[in-house]
């Protein structure tokens, strides 16, 4: 159980930095997701541990299937917070996804093309789908 909350601990962590950062960035308009993505997953592999780690493997199998569950359960949280909190803190609602600019990041291209409904069902769903199979995971 400490583990769980370390790892809960962690990730609200990152995201916290992460969206702070990305904040600051946005005024002068040098987001590299590229970059951004490489550091966050860095940043991520406490609670990533922390969520895995508590988990018995037997085969490769199970580790692949464990490390894909686990790190679909961090993508679709961080996705759904992540852009919440930094618009939240840009004073826009909660699903704007901004204008269409070349550079923008792979998933904003994604959810630009679906209305703030069909954004929540998406993110809501993975959520749904690798929080539940994380729980089953672990029985």
């Amino acid at each position: 159980m400490i583990g769980f909350l370390l790892g809960i601990l962690a990730f609200v962590t990152v995201m916290y930095l992460d969206v702070q950062s990305d904040y600051k960035r946005l005024e002068s308009n040098t987001i590299n997701h590229n970059r951004g993505a490489w550091l966050r997953t860095l940043g991520l592999i406490p609670a990533f541990g922390c969520f895995y780690f508590p988990l018995d493997s037997l085969t490769f199998g199970h580790i692949a299937l464990k490390m894909f569950i686990v790190a679909g359960l961090l993508f679709s949280w961080w996705w759904e917070f992540f852009d919440g909190w930094l618009n939240l803190k840009r004073g826009k609602s909660w699903r704007y996804n901004g204008s269409d600019d070349k550079d923008d990041a792979k998933t904003d291209n994604i959810l630009q093309k679906l209305n703030p409904t069909q954004q929540a069902l998406l993110k809501w769903g993975l959520i749904i789908l690798f929080t539940t199979s994380y729980i089953i995971l672990i029985k």
